[in-house]
């Protein structure tokens, strides 16, 4: 089953997607301008964010926001989620959504300790940067993942959401190839 059947088949969808808009998160942007790399890494304190479900439809909303594909204000929820389905069913594709024993949060974000960053940036917010040094002093980012859940997986763009003790982090890393 591919993400977006998987979110479809979640009993009282429209009722977890109404939630997801009063849940707060967290998201870094990290870029390297050298090989036009872009990561994105959200992050879902599990004190808000009660299951795996409601972590991915949270992360892929703010995914959708991101791109700038519709405004919120002018739709009706029940719209909203019409849209984003379309969308993330072009953008998916046939990605199945699946555990993955092979892939952690922690072999992903290890190569980010000597990858040169061009700018990191938080929610978002261009004017609101952090450095490099700041991000790995972040308390989520020494988590250990104990499940994976792969969402895809190309050669220019991978897609992952990691559960750990305290977290749900959403990480997507793609270039503009």
């Amino acid at each position: 089953m591919n993400v977006i059947d998987y979110i479809k088949n979640i009993e009282n969808c429209l009722l977890l997607f109404n939630k997801t808009f009063d849940t707060p998160i967290s998201s870094f942007h990290l870029d390297n301008d050298k090989i036009e790399a872009k990561t994105f890494i959200y992050i879902m304190d599990k004190k808000n964010t009660e299951s795996i479900e409601e972590a991915l439809m949270i992360s892929i909303i703010q995914e959708f926001v991101r791109f700038g594909d519709f405004y919120f204000e002018k739709e009706s929820k029940t719209e909203i989620l019409d849209k984003v389905i379309t969308h993330l069913n072009h953008h998916f594709g046939s990605s199945k959504f699946e555990l993955n024993s092979q892939i952690t949060f922690e072999n992903k974000i290890e190569g980010y300790k000597k990858w040169p960053l061009t700018r990191i940036y938080i929610n978002g917010d261009w004017n609101s940067t952090i450095s490099k040094s700041e991000l790995f002093r972040q308390d989520w980012i020494h988590e250990n993942s104990f499940k994976t859940f792969h969402l895809k997986s190309e050669w220019n763009d991978e897609d992952y959401l990691f559960e750990t003790e305290n977290y749900y982090i959403r990480y997507n890393w793609g270039t503009s190839a």
